[in-house]
């Protein structure tokens, strides 16, 4: 836990402040905190969560929510896919490290140097637990914050998209080469206008994992760096 804590510090400033930004929107829509708690804790998605809070003010329509959701969501099958090896031996505990994937998570699981003389294990399940409990306490105290101070909530919203762009800017940096984050980018881009906004991330995903095994020779030249990319 003590190594790894300092690995989730910006994750801490990032859960801290997206998550107060969904409790605060969520209880304007008028669900207290429990609602807060329990969505954070069973849902763990920050751009799901978000997304959830238009469809609370809408209509329901069971086969639009399942559809958006497989869409916002369908990245992490493609996060589970390259940590099955590091995830391997956790048994029992490995539904609460698929559960608990996310963007940021998955990020520092994919990049952190674990040193030799620490528990690999431990340190994978304290980053997880540690990201987890820093999002269900930031949606607790925005619900709570929501619900006794009045809050002007135009543009709350971006946090998330704000924390998304920190996290690309920090990989970015961290390597010497940039071919994975360059199709990243351009395959979305092409998607987006063809597939439409509804569609688009989806095939973006699949476009992305072929192109980086056609480019797999290229990615493997770039040693450390590239590690994790296919």
């Amino acid at each position: 836990m003590r190594y790894a804590f300092p690995f989730t510090v910006p994750i801490l400033l990032g859960y801290g402040f997206m998550g107060m930004a969904f409790g605060i929107l969520l209880s304007k829509l008028g669900y207290g905190v429990p609602w807060a708690v329990l969505m954070a804790v069973t849902i763990f998605g920050g751009s799901m969560q978000f997304v959830a809070l238009g469809l609370l003010s809408m209509s329901y329509d069971p086969l639009a929510c399942v559809m958006l959701t497989l869409t916002v969501n369908c990245r992490y099958m493609f996060y589970g896919i390259s940590l099955l090896d590091k995830y391997g031996d956790f048994r029992w505990l490995k539904p609460y490290m698929i559960h608990t994937i996310t963007d940021e998570t998955y990020s520092i699981q994919c990049t952190a140097r674990i040193l030799p003389d620490i528990d690999e294990k431990a340190f994978r399940l304290a980053v997880a637990g540690l990201n987890h409990l820093y999002w269900i306490g930031g949606c607790t105290i925005g619900a709570l914050l929501g619900d006794r101070i009045p809050f002007d909530t135009t543009g709350i919203d971006f946090t998330m998209t704000a924390l998304f762009i920190v996290i690309a800017v920090d990989q970015w940096q961290s390597v010497k080469r940039h071919l994975p984050a360059v199709i990243g980018f351009i395959v979305p881009l092409i998607c987006l206008p063809i597939f439409g906004r509804a569609y688009f991330v989806a095939v973006s995903m699949v476009g992305i994992i072929v192109a980086l095994f056609i480019f797999k020779p290229q990615i493997q030249k770039g040693g450390d760096d590239y590690e994790t990319a296919v």
